[in-house]
């Protein structure tokens, strides 16, 4: 399993964020594991990390698991402010980590591009498939 430097949680959901990164670490995917509770305050983690020379860009998340369904700025929002950041590393991939089963969801994120939809719970499994897919 490729090991990543920095990987950033988007979810207001405080226990499911606790067993992600218990997911995450037991799988020794990355050093450094960053949450925040909306998208609102994780385009300014990304801001703040990613956006600078890169010498100063430590914190910059190599992969983002993002949620869709959240307060003051969801998933949807986020995805349409963080496409046009202009991040000076490589882009962050970006993997919908989700409740949400539901076809309109799954088609509008794959407008977006991202690079995978995985429906909760975060599981070994399907973060090796999501990876390798």
């Amino acid at each position: 399993m490729k090991i990543y430097n920095n990987i950033l949680l988007v979810d207001d959901d405080l226990d499911a964020c606790f067993l992600n990164k218990r997911t995450i670490h037991s799988m020794q995917l990355a050093d450094n594991i960053v949450t925040c509770c909306h998208g609102k305050e994780a385009l300014s983690f990304l801001s703040d990390n990613c956006m600078h020379a890169i010498g100063h860009t430590k914190q910059c998340p190599d992969l983002i698991f993002l949620d869709i369904k959240m307060p003051v700025m969801d998933g949807f929002e986020f995805l349409e402010e963080f496409i046009h950041l202009p991040i000076k590393t490589p882009r962050p991939k970006v993997f919908i980590l989700t409740s949400s089963n539901h076809k309109t969801d799954y088609e509008r994120a794959t407008e977006f591009k991202v690079d995978g939809y995985i429906v909760k719970p975060l599981t070994r499994d399907k973060v090796i498939s999501a990876l390798n897919a």
